[in-house]
């Protein structure tokens, strides 16, 4: 498990059956959708984005890129440790805690940007919501993704997450 800029992720062999089946779902390296109204006593915590790929040599390079159509543009290249044999099936699972920057009716765009050594067979996105009783007991455990990342901010204004030196 990997846990940086409050992003939590692993990446796994392929699992015939992940727990984790995504609400939306593509055979492509990406998607879009909108957000739909939060449940009765729920609120929009954040997104698990997982996807489908195939090493195709010894080197990758990709990264993920979350944005709606106004305002939040990040874009994530996640250490993965372990070293897949060339050919082998591969699930990246991830949690991006930023509900607090989604508002029903937005369209969002998930996408696997690959520059090299891997072909993405499927990307998906599920919403994870809390109940507001949960989350006022919780309230110091909760951790949004967006503070403190002003080191990553491009000229775009958008945030290149990347710790690799």
């Amino acid at each position: 498990m990997l846990y940086e800029f409050n992003i939590m992720s692993i990446s796994l062999p392929n699992i015939k059956d992940p727990i984790m089946i995504p609400w939306f779902k593509l055979e492509s390296s990406s998607l879009s959708f909108d957000v739909p109204c939060c449940p009765k006593n729920k609120r929009l915590r954040g997104i698990n984005v997982t996807c489908k790929y195939k090493i195709l040599g010894d080197d990758s390079a990709w990264f993920c890129k979350v944005s709606k159509s106004y305002g939040v543009d990040l874009m994530y290249n996640p250490r993965v440790f372990g070293k897949p044999e060339s050919g082998e099936l591969c699930i990246w699972l991830s949690y991006w805690p930023i509900g607090n920057k989604l508002d029903t009716g937005d369209t969002v765009n998930v996408s696997i940007v690959v520059l090299s050594g891997l072909e993405v067979l499927e990307c998906g996105v599920s919403l994870v919501y809390s109940d507001h009783e949960t989350l006022e007991i919780n309230t110091k455990w909760e951790e949004v993704l967006g503070g403190g990342l002003s080191g990553f901010q491009l000229s775009t204004g958008a945030y290149y997450l990347c710790r690799r030196w």
